[in-house]
């Protein structure tokens, strides 16, 4: 996923706790349905705010390790851009 920015990607996470959803363990237990609906708010979210774009068509859905991988990441890049104090 892309936005005016460049790469946004995103990180979809389910509460541990809820025994609605302890069946899901990664990206392939979630049924299709749930991942087009997720795509479709992705396309359109950012429709009402100028000068934003978003470009989904490149998007992947990759799976939990990448998704730990990413979290990872981003929070060395935070510590990296956070002044120390």
């Amino acid at each position: 996923m892309r936005d005016e920015k460049g790469p946004d990607p995103k990180v979809l996470c389910v509460p541990t706790a809820d025994p609605r959803l302890a069946h899901l363990g990664d990206i392939a237990d979630l049924e299709h349905f749930y991942k087009l609906e997720i795509q479709h708010f992705f396309d359109v979210y950012k429709d009402l705010e100028p000068g934003k774009s978003v470009d989904t068509e490149r998007g992947i859905w990759a799976g939990r390790t990448e998704a730990e991988a990413e979290i990872k990441d981003s929070q060395e890049r935070a510590r990296q851009s956070t002044p120390a104090r």
